[in-house]
């Protein structure tokens, strides 16, 4: 799953918000949303989202069935953004 552009970033990050608050995960997927809205206008605010995303990775969220691949996919584009070489 690669994302190519900033709607499809916001949409992947969208759902996974949504689906680490069904999941009881209500802490990250604030983190999470509130990190979204700051990056529709700035590149701290992707930088942002970017870091939240990296913590999940860390704390083991990409191992739930279908959250790895938004969580890769999600820093993948992000690592594009900012010139760097995915890693997820």
């Amino acid at each position: 799953m690669a994302l190519e552009n900033d709607h499809a970033l916001l949409e992947t990050v969208r759902n996974l918000a949504a689906d680490l608050e069904v999941g009881g995960e209500k802490e990250w997927a604030h983190l999470l949303r509130e990190a979204l809205v700051e990056s529709i206008v700035s590149s701290e605010g992707k930088e942002a989202v970017r870091s939240v995303l990296r913590r999940l990775w860390d704390v083991g969220a990409a191992s739930v069935p279908g959250r790895g691949e938004r969580i890769g996919a999600a820093l993948g584009y992000l690592d594009q953004v900012f010139g760097q070489e995915p890693q997820y």
